[in-house]
C-alpha cells in the first residue's frame, strides 16, 4: 500500500495558524480596569475627617486646594494643621500672598460645630481676600 504524500501536504497547507484574541483582550480590559480603579482612589483630601451634613447635589471633586476644617469641639485646622482663631487671619493672608490666584476656600464643618466659630472663620477668609467659600457636604448615603 502506497501512502500518498500529496494528501497530507495539501491538508496541512489548508490549515492555517491563527491566534486566539479573546484571552488577550480580556487581559487588556482587566489591566485597564485595575488602572482606572487605582486612579480613582488616588484623590487628595487635605482636611481632617469630620461628620459632614448631607446634600443631594454634593460635589465629590477633591482637587489640591486650601481646606479649612472646624471640628465638633471648635478646633480649626488649615490643611490638617491646627491653628487658633487668633492666628487664622494672619495664616490666611500669608497663604493669599503665596498664592495670589487662589481665591477659593473649602470649608469642612462638623454638624455639631458652633455657628459663631463658622462665622468667625468665614469672616477671616473674606478679610484675607478669599471670597469664594465653599461649604463641603457629604452625599446622603454617607453617614
Amino acid at each position: 500500500m502506497r501512502i500518498r504524500r500529496r494528501f497530507f501536504d495539501a491538508q496541512s497547507e489548508q490549515e492555517s495558524v491563527h491566534i486566539d484574541m479573546v484571552p488577550m483582550i480580556d487581559t487588556i480590559f482587566l489591566i485597564l480596569t485595575v488602572l482606572l480603579y487605582g486612579m480613582l482612589n488616588m484623590t487628595v483630601h487635605r482636611g481632617i475627617k469630620v461628620h459632614l451634613p448631607g446634600a443631594v447635589a454634593a460635589d465629590p471633586d477633591r482637587a489640591d486646594r486650601l481646606t479649612l476644617t472646624i471640628t465638633e469641639s471648635g478646633e480649626i485646622f488649615m490643611n490638617k494643621e491646627r491653628v487658633s482663631k487668633n492666628e487664622l487671619p494672619g495664616r490666611l493672608q500669608s497663604h493669599r500672598a503665596s498664592f495670589p490666584a487662589a481665591r477659593e476656600v473649602y470649608l469642612f464643618v462638623d454638624r455639631a460645630a458652633r455657628y459663631d466659630t463658622v462665622i468667625a472663620v468665614m469672616d477671616a477668609c473674606r478679610q484675607a481676600g478669599l471670597a469664594k467659600i465653599s461649604l463641603e457636604t457629604a452625599s446622603p448615603s454617607t453617614p
